[in-house]
């Protein structure tokens, strides 16, 4: 999964390696983790970091999210508002918001922590 261009979602449901459960995702079902790629989110997020995921746990403004489209290509952002037909996200590297037609959106998850080895 990649912060920037070019991003695509693997959605085929296969469990494509093992992680440590933090203890706020222990109980929640289909749970999962993904790398950050690309500098989008820096310094908030950084190249290699891995990112737990909550699907269930619903997504408000200025939570970060993993956004998935129709096409599933999926960006980390930082949700800024759902307006009507419209869902806006802010990325930090080049900074500015970016919106999106709530029809594009496939999901919105919630990015609810992370780990760095350094």
């Amino acid at each position: 999964m990649r912060g920037g261009d070019q991003a695509f979602f693997l959605d085929n449901g296969e469990v494509q390696g093992m992680v440590h459960r933090p203890g706020p995702l222990i109980g929640v079902p289909n749970a999962f983790a993904c790398y950050m790629t690309g500098d989008s989110m820096e310094p908030r997020f950084e190249e290699g970091e891995l990112l737990y995921v909550n699907p269930i746990k619903p997504p408000r403004p200025g939570h970060y999210v993993l956004i998935e489209l129709q096409d599933h290509q999926a960006y980390v952002k930082k949700l800024v508002r759902r307006a009507g037909d419209m869902v806006i996200v802010e990325q930090f590297n080049p900074k500015r918001e970016i919106t999106y037609p709530a029809q594009d959106v496939r999901h919105i998850y919630r990015v609810v922590g992370q780990f760095t080895d350094q």
